[in-house]
């Protein structure tokens, strides 16, 4: 935000000049309309929604539902596009929010971090203390987003890799980012503390 605000010109379509509208816009017209989603959409839909509730109810129990933001943002994000068309969620793009290892883990890391996971220290242990679902979770996780883009330098990851707080970068990315700050720093995204024993890799191909 503070990059941002040096940089950008923030325009809102309240702003006036010369006491006239900055932009002149029509009155808002809201129509709701009801659809109904085909039967294979509404299952791929009710499927992800259950997901999502024992994923939430998790960590909402656990207190560190803002330690997982991004994971329940990608949640919504999925049921969105299911409602939109359920060939834009792939099975595989959804498959690490629906198996109940993964849940079950991911709902054991928040209940063992909590809300002090944003402590000074790095998180204790690093990847190679995780749990053999957890470990399957982040792996899947990283292996479906491998092809976006990441969040520091804004093109396709080359090499990806996950945090141990479930967050996709570059490889070399993160590491100059933790690196920079003396071997730990904050995420860029979470602001959980890491180090370069947190990052965890795709295996090489067989």
């Amino acid at each position: 935000q503070v990059l941002m605000g040096s940089v950008a010109l923030r325009r809102e379509k309240t702003m006036r000049v010369a006491g006239r509208p900055l932009v002149e816009l029509p009155p808002r017209s809201v129509s709701v309309v009801q659809v109904e989603l085909a039967a294979e959409d509404r299952a791929k839909y009710d499927r992800l929604e259950g997901a999502a509730a024992r994923v939430v109810g998790g960590l909402l129990a656990a207190g560190a539902l803002m330690e997982h933001y991004t994971t329940v943002l990608e949640i919504i994000l999925r049921l969105r596009q299911v409602c939109d068309s359920g060939a834009l969620c792939p099975d595989h793009l959804i498959a690490h929010l629906l198996a109940d290892d993964a849940l079950d883990a991911l709902r054991a890391a928040a209940a063992a971090g909590g809300r002090g996971a944003r402590g000074g220290g790095a998180q204790a242990g690093g990847a190679a203390k995780l749990g053999e679902a957890e470990r399957a979770r982040l792996l899947a996780h990283l292996e479906a987003a491998a092809g976006e883009e990441c969040p520091v330098c804004l093109s396709q990851m080359e090499p990806p890799c996950i945090t141990t707080c479930d967050h996709v970068f570059c490889r070399d990315c993160i590491a100059t980012v933790i690196e920079g700050k003396g071997g730990v720093a904050p995420c860029p995204l979470c602001r959980r503390q890491l180090s370069l024993a947190h990052l965890l890799d795709l295996p090489p191909p067989p």
